[in-house]
């Protein structure tokens, strides 16, 4: 969605990747990959609602908004599962 964006803004998307998965692959526990997951998605959840104010483009806006859902369902999916295995934290929080 995002690579068609850049593209209709007449933009070069890149196949470059940032090294989150990476980390989260590092990490030995299911906890903790979990957790770092949720961080991760909670700074996005930061940055869209940030962001969304901002956008002026219906399309890309409505996309951005689903972005957010998704992520606020995952956000909530994920300290479910870490309430019923007892390590729930609160995102962001170290």
């Amino acid at each position: 969605m995002l690579t068609n964006h850049i593209i209709r803004f007449n933009g070069l998307p890149s196949l470059k990747t940032g090294e989150f998965l990476n980390k989260i692959m590092a990490l030995e526990s299911f906890d903790e990959k979990l957790e770092l997951l949720d961080r991760g998605q909670f700074w996005v959840v930061r940055k869209l609602q940030g962001a969304l104010s901002r956008i002026g483009d219906e399309k890309l806006h409505d996309d951005l908004m689903d972005m957010l859902e998704v992520h606020e369902i995952n956000m909530k999916s994920a300290a479910a599962l870490r309430t019923s295995r007892g390590t729930l934290t609160t995102p962001g929080v170290n």
